[in-house]
């Protein structure tokens, strides 16, 4: 199976490898789980909470837990929301995605062709919503996502396609490059003996060696530096 995918926050190389399943997650894992005590609260002591005043990123634990309960019960054949790589069945679909990420400021390097070698689900992200403090409710609102039944004329469908398994960047269709040039340090990718290295997801490297600072300009900085010995 063959999908397109609009590269975001950090860069993907050509024939990078991915893989999705019960013990490799995405970003929406961890976002989730983060406020994993605070879903537990609100469903025990569901009085002390308001639907309309919950912080925009409990609503989404809300929402995505109880699309993993039910998904989990009646499909378990889709891939997991949490464990998944959102992709376009479409090049255009694709570019659709990119500008609009580009347009809202989210860092956008290209589209890529990927392989696919596990699950799909093509859904439709107007089924998405805000999870609220009566369980029920998100678990009536996750079994209408996955059920996924066609929409009344005047409320056109947004497809959203999830897939697993193992991924792989076969072909860059199209270079994007937008807002990357003011991204914060990701995550140190290499310590040595004499430095380490912190990659950005930009073309800005900052490198530490022996406590002094210095920046480097890398072009598609995206993997690590070996310092000499």
């Amino acid at each position: 199976m063959f999908a397109y995918h609009v590269i975001t926050d950090k860069p993907i190389q050509l024939g990078k490898q991915m893989i999705f399943d019960k013990t490799h997650h995405n970003g929406v894992y961890k976002r989730v789980y983060d406020k994993i005590e605070i879903v537990n609260d609100i469903y025990k002591n569901p009085t002390k909470y308001n639907s309309d005043s919950l912080e925009y990123s409990v609503m989404v634990a809300l929402r995505e837990l109880a699309l993993e309960e039910v998904r989990l019960e009646k499909y378990p054949e889709y891939p997991s929301r949490m464990s998944c790589l959102y992709v376009s069945k479409t090049l255009k679909e694709a570019d659709d995605w990119g500008k609009y990420f580009a347009e809202i400021g989210r860092p956008t390097y290209s589209i890529a062709k990927l392989e696919i070698k596990g699950n799909c689900f093509v859904g439709d992200a107007t089924k998405c919503f805000d999870g609220k403090v009566d369980k029920q409710e998100n678990i009536r609102l996750a079994e209408t996502y996955w059920e996924n039944k066609h929409n009344d004329i005047n409320n056109p469908p947004i497809c959203e396609m999830l897939v697993d398994g193992t991924i792989t960047v076969i072909e860059i269709i199209k270079e994007i490059n937008a807002n990357i040039n003011n991204i914060k340090p990701d995550r140190i990718s290499h310590i040595s003996r004499t430095g380490s290295a912190i990659i950005l997801n930009s073309i800005i490297l900052i490198i530490n060696i022996n406590g002094m600072a210095s920046k480097k300009i890398i072009p598609k900085a995206s993997n690590f530096l070996v310092f000499p010995i």
